[in-house]
Order: structure tokens, then C-alpha cells, then sequence
């Protein structure tokens, strides 16, 4: 939720104060330099105004995380935005496109394209291009798992 609080400091000084020494937090937030945001820039998936109030890079988390006082223990990217991608597909639409109508058929649409794509190739294929993001950094969820010192 960190990226939906109003003030992230806060909710992090919050947290260390609130747990015991040794305890850790896992911090999963969109990654402000995914590949998803690289392409689609203020159309992309992850860009939520107003609900996205925050958006993060692993070196702006990191340091905001120890400035409340936590270490960070282990700081990774993984993951792709399928939905992101979808409109791309034979069969799918760009929900940025749809109408009021069409927005019931979203649901169906990925159903469509999640049984035509499911097998164990596709699977194999989305496990490694998210072990791919997670190397390079551009995986579009951030996350941190951070400790509070002994």
C-alpha cells in the first residue's frame, strides 16, 4: 500500500515503531523504471492517478526505507503486467478504448486469451521472461524486503 499513502515516511516510521527488533517488512510496489512504464509511459497499467500517489525506482526505496531506520535485507524487480500487453493480442481490445458497453466483455476477453495461451509453453515463456526482468532490473513490480535492527 505504499504507494497509496500520503505520506510514505510516515507509514514506514509507523511500521518501525510498530514491530520488534529483528522483524522484517516486505514492500511490493510498481516499479516507476519497469518495462511496462518505459513503453507505455503515463498509459501504462501501473499509472493509477489518483490512487498511485507515489511511484518508486529501487535506488529512491531503498533509501527511503533506511532512512526510517530499517537495513534492506533484499531488493529485487519481477513480474510483467500481462493486462498491459493484452491489447496487442488477436482478440483483445486496449481497455483504455473500450466503452461503458465493452467493459463487461473485459473479463471474457481474458479468459479467451488466458485458455488459448495457458498451456505449459506459455507458462515456461512468461516464467522466463520474468526471471529475465528480475535480472535486468525492468520487472514491473518493485520489491523489498527490509528488517528492523536487533
Amino acid at each position: 500500500v505504499l504507494e497509496h499513502a500520503p505520506d510514505p515516511h510516515a507509514l514506514l516510521h509507523y511500521l518501525f515503531q510498530s514491530i520488534r527488533p529483528g522483524g522484517c517488512i516486505l514492500i511490493t510496489v510498481p516499479n516507476a523504471r519497469g518495462v511496462s512504464i518505459r513503453c507505455r509511459g503515463k498509459n501504462a497499467f501501473a499509472v493509477v492517478p489518483p490512487e498511485h500517489l507515489s511511484y518508486f525506482t529501487t535506488p529512491a526505496l531503498a533509501k527511503m526505507v533506511e532512512s526510517e531506520g530499517f537495513q534492506v535485507e533484499r531488493q529485487t524487480t519481477c513480474d510483467i503486467y500481462l493486462k498491459e500487453w493484452m491489447h496487442w493480442l488477436p482478440g483483445t481490445r486496449n481497455p483504455k478504448e473500450k466503452s461503458t458497453a465493452e467493459e463487461d466483455t473485459e473479463r471474457d476477453d481474458y479468459s479467451r486469451w488466458y485458455g488459448r495461451f495457458s498451456g505449459n509453453l506459455a507458462l515456461w515463456a512468461i516464467g522466463g521472461i520474468n526471471l529475465a526482468l528480475g535480472v535486468s532490473g525492468l520487472g514491473d513490480q518493485l520489491v523489498c524486503v527490509a528488517r528492523k535492527p536487533l
